[in-house]
């Protein structure tokens, strides 16, 4: 008996031990099994995070490709662009030459373009007795500059220390740098910041057009244009940054054409005022063609109607006259090119003659170069119509008589609104234009109707009193 109460005592002991067991168990498995959760909550977010680092490392792989395919066709495209250019491949030619000839020597300066044009074209400029700029500068005298303000060739010491001589020069070549522009090629350079916005203000407007009633658009383009010459007042600041790199130059309407003939010419601003811009076109010494520069408005209205020469005929040979004298100047006479381009400001100028005030035309040259198709053709003339012009009396046994009047292509008709035709007058333009409209809508003022009202009724009082006081005489 007594071992049987053992045996059984026995088996409770290790069924409440089993029980014990089993619940532990149990709470190990749910610990576990927690613990497997948590770890593929965490694989899990492992996952989602691996596959946004893997997208925008995709996205950002494609956008790089996307970044040098584009950069790839940029390059195709300027090197289309450059092989067209017959001066970018006398360059590379040049540059290829001094690379095979400085192989074992270890040169390492810029191939230099042909520096005979750029300096005939500088001292002619500099040598005329009327009509020159303040100062020129050939930039085929300062070795590697133009190559490197076309980016052709990237900024090196011996370019940059060009570039420094030629802008202690530009400073030095007149009294009051302030009060004078800059002109490349006879394109004025204005900053591309010269404007805060994209619109002019109330106040810029009235300045370009003035307040005194609705004007027409010819007179707006003259406010517009001493507007940007007064904005164009060089400084030590603006002239060095422009020559430190070339983002300004790319931003600027300024135009290089890689010829050897480009030059910088720095005029005092008030030449400029209220003046015209006008090219010519010379074949064997001879005017044949004559086009007005900028927007496709008739200036010359406007800015020389007064002068005593009559109609829009005589003012055309005026300017025409004024080509034909710059020629026949001694400097210009020993000119070796045939065939030359020159661009002039023509301004009206008061002097004060004996007893009468007359108005004569002024005029400084701008820009000289041989006439070739790689110049711009933007306004009136094409390359086209151009080399017919040099194809009239080519015959020298029957050759006529010069023209009294050379093909003079300008806009002769009054416009309503002003045409862009660079780029910053695309941007400023379209606010100019707004505001001439605004100003015809106005109605008149006011002022002129009440003194012309006040001056009536004077008159009809003195009247009425005249008669009164007649006809008390009368009565008498």
């Amino acid at each position: 008996m007594a071992s049987d109460n053992e045996s059984t005592v026995e088996v409770r002991e290790a069924r409440d031990t089993e029980e014990y067991d089993a619940q532990a168990a149990a709470r190990g498995l749910c610990d576990k099994a927690c613990d497997i959760k948590s770890l593929l909550h965490g694989h899990v977010e492992s996952t989602r995070a691996l596959e946004r680092v893997v997208g925008e490392f995709c996205t950002r792989d494609i956008a790089e490709e996307d970044a040098f395919r584009k950069i790839s066709l940029d390059v195709m495209h300027a090197e289309m662009r450059a092989l067209r250019d017959l001066h970018y491949v006398a360059f590379s030619q040049r540059w290829a030459e001094v690379e095979k000839g400085s192989a074992a020597e270890e040169v390492t300066s810029l191939p230099s373009a042909d520096r005979s044009v750029g300096s005939c074209v500088s001292h002619l400029l500099a040598s005329l007795c009327e009509g020159k700029p303040d100062a020129t500068f050939s930039l085929s005298e300062y070795f590697g500059v133009a190559d490197v303000l076309m980016e052709w060739r990237s900024l090196t010491p011996a370019s940059q220390e060009q570039l420094d001589i030629l802008l202690l020069s530009i400073t030095r070549s007149v009294e009051d740098i302030s009060s004078c522009v800059l002109l490349l090629n006879g394109v004025l350079y204005t900053p591309s910041d010269s404007f805060d916005c994209c619109e002019l203000t109330r106040r810029e407007l009235t300045a370009i057009i003035g307040s005194g009633g609705p004007a027409s658009a010819e007179e707006a383009l003259v406010g517009w244009l001493n507007f940007i010459v007064r904005r164009s007042l060089l400084n030590q600041t603006l002239l060095q940054r422009l020559m430190s790199s070339t983002i300004e130059f790319r931003r600027s309407d300024l135009c290089l054409q890689g010829d050897g003939a480009d030059v910088l010419v720095v005029v005092d601003h008030r030449r400029l005022l209220n003046s015209a811009v006008f090219r010519g076109f010379f074949f064997s010494g001879e005017l044949r063609g004559v086009e007005a520069i900028g927007a496709q408005v008739n200036l010359m209205s406007v800015l020389f109607a007064g002068n005593g020469s009559g109609d829009q005929l005589d003012i055309e040979k005026c300017i025409a006259d004024i080509f034909r004298a710059l020629w026949e100047q001694q400097e210009l006479l020993s000119c070796k090119w045939k065939n030359v381009t020159v661009t002039l400001a023509v301004q009206a100028r008061k002097d004060v003659g004996a007893g009468a005030q007359t108005k004569l035309m002024d005029f400084v040259v701008l820009d000289l170069r041989p006439l070739s198709p790689n110049i711009p053709f933007q306004w009136h003339f094409t390359w086209g119509e151009v080399c017919a012009l040099g194809q009239l009396s080519t015959n020298d046994g029957d050759r006529a008589r010069p023209l009294d009047i050379p093909v003079f292509k300008t806009t002769r008709v009054a416009v309503a609104s002003l045409g862009p035709y660079d780029k910053l007058s695309r941007i400023m333009f379209p606010s100019i234009n707004e505001y001439l409209r605004l100003t015809r809508k106005e109605p008149p003022s006011v002022a002129p109707v009440a003194y012309a009202a006040v001056a009536a009724a004077l008159v009809v009082g003195g009247f009425i009193v005249g008669s009164c006081i007649l006809g008390s005489r009368r009565r008498r």
